[in-house]
């Protein structure tokens, strides 16, 4: 014991990596959902499936230029999702997809938060249409 508390005190290792976590996923677990933001269409689809309120989607905003697209922002908490799988199977153009990776330590808090800008296309549902710009307000 007191060779252990002692190469602790001068590496400032407490553990070391798990061996468990090495190779593939076992059977029947699924990994975390990973996210393809040019499939995403924002319909909100994924967030409503969600038991726990690990995703969220922000509010449209009004593309940039005449022609491009609206784009609202994406939020995956990995700490609060459970890998249960159901924004995958919700997801309709499959943007969502349970990958085998599983081992998600990390040091930090916010490194467990994924954050992207998705499109939100045309016909993506109610939530997903664009704001008015200011000059269209005033007509």
């Amino acid at each position: 014991m007191w060779r252990i508390i002692t190469w602790a005190w001068r590496t400032g290792v407490i553990t070391a990596a798990p061996r468990a976590l090495e190779g593939p996923a076992p059977a029947g677990t699924k990994g975390r959902p990973a996210l393809d933001p040019e499939r995403c269409i924002g319909d909100g689809a994924c967030e409503r499936a969600c038991p726990t309120g690990a995703i969220a989607l922000g509010p449209v905003a009004p593309p940039e230029h005449a022609a491009g697209l609206a784009r609202r922002p994406f939020r995956l908490d990995y700490g609060a999702c459970i890998f249960c799988g159901r924004c995958a199977e919700a997801c309709g153009p499959a943007a969502l997809r349970m990958t085998e990776d599983y081992a998600l330590s990390t040091r930090r808090r916010e490194d467990l938060v994924l954050r992207a800008t998705v499109p939100a296309v045309a016909g993506g549902g109610a939530d997903a249409r664009p704001a008015p710009r200011a000059a269209e307000e005033t007509k």
